[in-house]
């Protein structure tokens, strides 16, 4: 799990969910989500038009990674 502190949610990272759908198939998704150690929960982060709010991730989570650095050219 990501590190956290007790009472804190953790870094936003990526996290591979998957469900199966009403026609049975297996499906998966990417996410950015953080993780709270206190609950030991998922939440999905939504940061639509700057608007911060987590909801709670009810399907399985399968695999996280930290979110990758942002691009910068190396000019000069």
């Amino acid at each position: 799990m990501p590190k956290c502190d007790v009472g804190k949610y953790s870094d936003e990272v990526l996290v591979t969910v998957e469900y199966i759908g009403c026609d049975g198939k297996l499906y998966r998704r990417v996410i950015k989500a953080v993780y709270h150690h206190c609950t030991q929960c998922w939440y999905e982060v939504c940061d639509y038009f700057e608007d911060y709010s987590y909801s709670e991730i009810t399907d399985k989570v399968t695999a996280w990674m930290k979110l990758p650095k942002p691009y910068e050219p190396n000019v000069k």
